[in-house]
């Protein structure tokens, strides 16, 4: 059941490169609040996607797309959502890296992301998210 609700969500990257950091053995939810603000900087890139950030963010009270994801990072830092180098060892990751990314842009749900994604671009998300995103 829970196969047929997740294809017709037709989910996009944050959760197709969450679902392959279950290597890790952390939770799936978790692997997605670590991937979030960056998977949603990339679908910024398109215009569609960055007008529906736009149209939720205003529905919040904030300005743009980029203020929302500084809000949610925001957010994070404020329940004391401990970073992804303290879930996952360095060296851990960087082994799992190009396997995690390979598996990703060959997942079939990646076609319901509104911005398309190569195995390269898809490892820049994860580096980022873990080097990057790190306070």
């Amino acid at each position: 059941m829970a196969g047929i609700a997740i294809l017709n969500a037709r989910v996009g990257i944050c959760h197709v490169m969450a679902h392959k950091m279950g290597i890790f053995k952390i939770p799936h939810g978790l692997a997605i609040s670590f991937l979030l603000d960056e998977t949603m900087r990339y679908n910024m890139k398109n215009e569609i996607a960055k007008k529906r950030c736009n149209k939720i963010a205003k529905e919040l009270g904030l300005k743009n797309a980029h203020m929302l994801v500084e809000e949610i990072k925001r957010l994070k830092e404020k329940i004391g959502m401990k970073s992804i180098v303290s879930h996952i060892d360095e060296n851990d990751f960087n082994n799992k890296l190009d396997l995690m990314a390979k598996e990703a842009a060959k997942d079939a749900l990646l076609q319901f992301n509104p911005r398309k994604a190569s195995m390269k671009e898809i490892k820049k998300i994860y580096e980022k998210a873990y080097y990057e995103n790190n306070q």
